[in-house]
């Protein structure tokens, strides 16, 4: 018989796995769909200090890494107090955080 801590541990730590997969796949996503954008002048704010030395390109994807793994571990929590299938349970997390987000940035 296996040991049921064991194998507790075991799916907890790919459950971690899949949302760091995950906020790693959309990080990666989000890097393509920028290089799409034509770089342009900003005038309006002062370079930060990343920009200055370089390191937003890291900071960004490190940042974009733990905030889309975030959110994947926040849907783990509630998918099941949303109804219907996977799909529409994805669908019904995305929009609110994509419009809060939105809001706030």
């Amino acid at each position: 018989m296996g040991n049921p801590e064991g194998n507790k541990i075991n799916k907890t730590m790919k459950n971690i796995l899949k949302i760091f997969l995950v906020g790693l796949a959309t990080t990666v996503v989000r890097i393509i769909g920028q290089l799409s954008i034509p770089a342009s002048e900003q005038t309006v704010l002062a370079p930060s200090i990343f920009a200055q030395n370089g390191t937003m390109p890291l900071a960004f994807t490190v940042y974009g890494i733990f905030a889309y793994s975030l959110i994947a571990a926040l849907f783990l929590l509630i998918r099941t107090r949303i109804g219907g299938n996977r799909i529409l349970q994805g669908l019904k997390q995305a929009f609110p955080a994509v419009s809060y987000g939105s809001f706030i940035f």
